[in-house]
């Protein structure tokens, strides 16, 4: 869903007119933060994150990473640097999830942080729910896929069975009604 740029604009000039910065208006403004390094220096916030993003696409999945930890007081711009960095990460083709640490998401349960995650994920150029769009571009005959029901099927991955039954439905025509594979990737 691409919009034009002139809306972009005009729809992030109305937003800080009112003095409620939108996504528009993030995006318009950027980033100036800069981050302190193990070392010291000031670095680049955008930069880090934008290393960070091409270590992962260099790395591919299952190597751990370091993350990256942003502290403020009220008022610095940790969440305007959040919703840009969000830009840039959608931007360089990644799925995004905002998760708010509450009373209803602790951090200290991983499930409610994960389900979170998950219905929050924004998938790049995409409306909508992101484990929808991923979902419904699911190819059964990649090998991605063929690792993914590997994995899911291995005794000791340690899933719950169901996942692999939800994984077998939606492969096996669930994936053909909407109204069933809207049930199962809510499930």
């Amino acid at each position: 869903m691409q919009v034009d740029s002139r809306v972009q604009s005009w729809r992030a000039i109305e937003a800080l007119r009112a003095g409620v910065p939108n996504r528009d208006a993030v995006k318009a403004l950027g980033s100036a933060q800069y981050l302190i390094n193990g070392k010291g220096e000031r670095v680049s916030a955008e930069e880090v994150f934008k290393g960070q993003l091409q270590q992962t696409q260099d790395h591919g999945r299952g190597e751990s990473l370091p993350g990256l930890l942003i502290a403020g007081d009220f008022g610095s711009g940790k969440s305007h640097l959040l919703e840009y960095l969000q830009h840039v990460a959608l931007e360089s083709n990644f799925v995004c999830s905002k998760v708010v640490v509450s009373k209803e998401t602790p951090l200290y349960d991983p499930a409610k942080v994960f389900r979170a995650a998950i219905q929050s994920a924004k998938s790049p150029d995409r409306a909508g729910s992101g484990l929808n769009d991923i979902c419904l571009k699911l190819n059964f005959d990649s090998p991605g896929y063929a690792q993914l029901f590997q994995w899911v099927n291995d005794p000791y991955s340690n899933l719950n069975t169901r996942f692999a039954a939800t994984l077998y439905v939606f492969e096996h025509g669930g994936h053909l009604d909407p109204d069933v594979s809207d049930r199962i990737i809510q499930f």
